[in-house]
């Protein structure tokens, strides 16, 4: 009996809705403030949505039962959501917008300054200040040293004419004439790089030289972005394969129930609030089962074995929708590349071997839905459906699979 599809299907879309009017909302409005143009200090609720690009406006509340009001940059000198690393400060502030993804370098090497004004995000406060803005592609870093004005590190990735990486660094020219200091030599500021674990220490260091007290705003350690599993489970799988020249070969070997094992790693991106994360699942499966098919004009049967073992690598994308601190459902969409190994379909007429076809897949689309709690256990209930004789012209196959998933954490 096949894998009834119309249901998993409503199944999936009935998680997928579930998941959606849980999530609804469940980014929260949190303690924080803003500063207005006439330098009051307005203590609010902020609607953190936990950015990765540099925000130009935000949603606030005065009170936690007001409707949600929008303030942009041209109204709010700073704004920040309390106890985490969102706070931004507003400058008006000279910025080259060239990216550093490979595919968008121009063969200009040179570096076209704008003005605009932009909210840009503290990574140190001190006597030397270093600010972050990230947009879509771009990440530019600016420092300001005393009362000085905020300037833009300059730095730029561009082609060569041999279609090679060229980078301008008038960067380290910038922190050699500005960030003076006993203890910061040329060959450190030679071995700068535009990144920004390289620039808070040596912003760290300029102020530690001159004994002056700063912050780093950058909170570290209060994620955890890597996680591990053992995942046991059960799939029920179906098979049924079809020949086109051939009728009296089609075979339905129903469904089958078989134990699957994978260990499966989960990286979470590091914004918008830990709802994203890349996953990986290496798993053991398995499907083994014996039919009889009818054979030319009903003169014969073959007895039709399938043997089909392999090593699965599901990889892709889960989102999170937050129930409380603890709870939080999920769901998957992943790309299954099967390992086959060794995998056959044979048809046998008595105790000969009539013929023998090797299994094997492209990639497939796979999705799921599940629960997580604490980040300790979690549970799945995943679909998906292959064709595992797809270098057989007269042959197609559809191969079914529903799992039930069980995640224990061990990382």
């Amino acid at each position: 009996m096949k894998i009834p599809h119309i249901r998993i299907s409503i199944l999936l879309v009935a998680i997928f809705l579930t998941s959606s009017v849980i999530g609804y909302g469940q980014i929260d409005f949190e303690p924080g403030y803003y500063v207005d143009n006439n330098d009051q200090k307005i203590h609010c609720f902020i609607k953190n949505i936990d950015w990765k690009s540099n925000p130009s406006e935000f949603e606030y509340k005065t009170v936690s039962t007001d409707e949600p009001r929008t303030m942009g940059v041209a109204t709010v000198k700073e704004f920040g959501v309390t106890n985490t690393i969102h706070k931004y400060y507003r400058f008006t502030v000279g910025i080259d917008r060239s990216t550093e993804v490979t595919s968008g370098l121009s063969i200009d090497r040179t570096i076209t300054v704008n003005e605009e004004q932009l909210f840009l995000r503290p990574l140190i406060e001190g006597k030397a200040s270093l600010y972050v803005y990230e947009d879509r592609g771009i990440i530019k870093y600016f420092y300001k040293v005393d009362d000085g004005a905020v300037e833009q590190l300059l730095y730029k990735k561009y082609k060569t004419d041999d279609n090679r990486i060229g980078e301008v660094n008038k960067y380290r020219e910038q922190i050699w004439n500005n960030l003076k200091c006993e203890s910061i030599s040329m060959t450190a500021v030679e071995n700068i790089v535009y990144k920004k674990q390289s620039l808070v220490k040596l912003f760290s260091k300029y102020n530690e030289c001159h004994n002056s007290e700063f912050v780093v705003t950058e909170i570290k350690g209060d994620r955890n972005f890597f996680n591990m599993m053992i995942r046991p489970g059960l799939n029920k799988s179906s098979l049924l394969m079809t020949n086109r020249v051939s009728k009296s070969r089609d075979t339905d070997f129903g469904s089958e129930s078989a134990y699957r094992f994978g260990l499966e790693l989960e990286f979470v991106l590091p914004f918008n609030k830990n709802k994203w994360a890349l996953v990986v699942e290496p798993t053991y499966h398995s499907f083994k089962d014996e039919q009889i098919s009818p054979g030319v004009n009903q003169f014969f049967t073959y007895d039709v074995t399938v043997d089909y073992t392999s090593i699965e690598i599901p990889i892709g994308i889960r989102h999170y929708f937050f129930i409380d601190s603890k709870s939080k459902v999920f769901l998957n969409w992943l790309y299954m590349i099967d390992l086959s190994m060794g995998s056959a379909i044979d048809f046998k007429v008595g105790n000969n071997l009539a013929d023998s076809y090797e299994i094997g897949t492209r990639g497939s689309s796979v999705f799921g839905g599940g629960y997580n709690f604490n980040n300790k256990f979690n549970i799945e209930l995943r679909y998906g459906s292959r064709d595992i004789l797809n270098s057989y012209s007269f042959w197609s196959s559809e191969y079914t699979t529903l799992s039930l998933i069980l995640g224990v954490a061990i990382f």
